[in-house]
């Protein structure tokens, strides 16, 4: 009984004893909290999907964003470099912002453009009346040609007394000279003139008033009508050719109709002098006034309106005048000292060859052969051969 007492304090004291011991060496075995194993997550690392990271040479993107670049004005902005330095020009260089070239708001080609009230149908204004080169024939002409109308009206209607008709003559110059000038100079402000429609207006008012007045003295003696269809003819074919054929009017159209005009009268004068010497009735005098007077105006009148589907150039006009008329007085000249001047021979042949002549160099001259274009290899097949195959085929100049 006192051994079991004995053995119990023992193991009490050594429990006592012992315990703190213990306690301190199992702290001290155990790992610190940072060592310790991190717990574990759910869903597994193997289940998670991986975090998409930026590429090293990109900045994160920062929340909220940064505010945009102010710019300058003109359309243009400066991004700053991402680490935040300032860049500064190089030498020489500027820091102004140069347009470009399809943005400036005006050309060297604008400042030099004329103001609007300077145009005249696309035209700068110029010449004495400021409306062209022919403003001032076009209104020379209008003028002369109303002031000859009133004049020889009156005359012809005082029946050439002079002393009688003095009065009405004055006021008739007078009158018809202010109404064409009136008349061509508001024309000429509001239309432009160039020299050809000016000068061809004065040639075409002379064939229609020539027209005029072979058909009405043809058809009736009354010389008062006879005067003032001429007359009226007269300023209608210079009006005319200014309102169709415009202030632009070519000069080869001008040269056309001029030409044709010529060319149908001096033909008639062949015609009636083959009747006069071909052994039948000759013409009369009258035939021969009316005639040549009318046979220009048909003549130009066909041209014009020809002229709408053909497109003569003037060198083509004046090289056919030209050889037409070389040809024509060579054969007169000849024929008329071996056979004759009272035969109807030699004005056939001069007719003849006249016109075959205008027409041949009119129609089958090509004009591309003066300035022949410089071949290049590609053209020329088999040691300098010409390639007929690639020929250019020929086209007539009139249509």
């Amino acid at each position: 009984m006192l051994h079991s007492s004995f053995a119990r304090a023992c193991a009490l004291m050594l429990a006592l004893g012992l315990g703190p011991g213990l306690a301190s060496s199992a702290r001290a075995q155990q790992p610190p909290p940072d060592q310790q194993q991190p717990p574990q997550q759910w869903p597994p690392p193997a289940m998670q999907q991986p975090q998409q990271t930026p590429p090293p040479d990109q900045p994160p993107q920062q929340w909220p964003p940064p505010p945009p670049p102010q710019g300058s004005g003109d359309g243009t902005t400066t991004t700053p470099p991402p680490d935040g330095s300032t860049t500064t020009p190089p030498p020489g260089d500027t820091v102004v912002t140069q347009p470009q070239p399809g943005l400036e708001t005006s050309t060297e080609e604008d400042e030099d453009m004329p103001p609007a009230e300077a145009l005249l149908d696309g035209h700068v204004r110029s010449g004495p009346f400021m409306a062209g080169p022919g403003s001032f024939t076009f209104v020379l002409h209008n003028s002369i040609l109303g002031a000859a109308g009133g004049f020889g009206t009156q005359l012809i209607s005082s029946q050439f007394n002079f002393d009688r008709g003095k009065e009405a003559m004055l006021v008739g110059t007078l009158v018809g000279m202010g109404l064409g000038f009136g008349i061509s100079t508001w024309w000429q402000f509001t239309h432009w003139m160039d020299s050809p429609v000016a000068a061809f207006s004065v040639v075409n008012g002379l064939y229609a008033g020539m027209l005029a007045a072979g058909l009405v003295d043809s058809l009736s003696r009354d010389m008062i009508a006879l005067a003032y269809s001429a007359f009226i003819c007269a300023e209608l074919g210079g009006w005319l050719t200014a309102a169709i054929g415009g202030g632009e009017m070519k000069l080869s159209d001008g040269l056309a109709i001029a030409s044709a005009g010529a060319w149908a009268g001096a033909y008639s004068a062949l015609v009636l002098a083959t009747l006069t010497y071909a052994g039948g009735t000759p013409p009369t005098s009258k035939a021969w006034v009316d005639t040549l007077l009318i046979a220009p105006g048909i003549g130009a009148s066909a041209v014009a309106v020809a002229l709408m589907q053909i497109r003569p150039t003037a060198n083509q006009v004046i090289r056919g005048d030209l050889f037409g008329l070389g040809v024509g007085a060579a054969v007169l000249v000849t024929a008329g000292l071996v056979v004759g001047w009272t035969t109807p021979t030699t004005y056939i042949l001069t007719l003849l060859s006249s016109a075959g002549a205008l027409a041949a160099v009119s129609i089958f001259w090509e004009e591309a052969a003066e300035k022949p274009a410089s071949e290049g290899v590609e053209a020329l097949w088999g040691g300098g051969r010409r390639n007929l195959a690639s020929k250019k085929r020929y086209n007539n100049p009139w249509w």
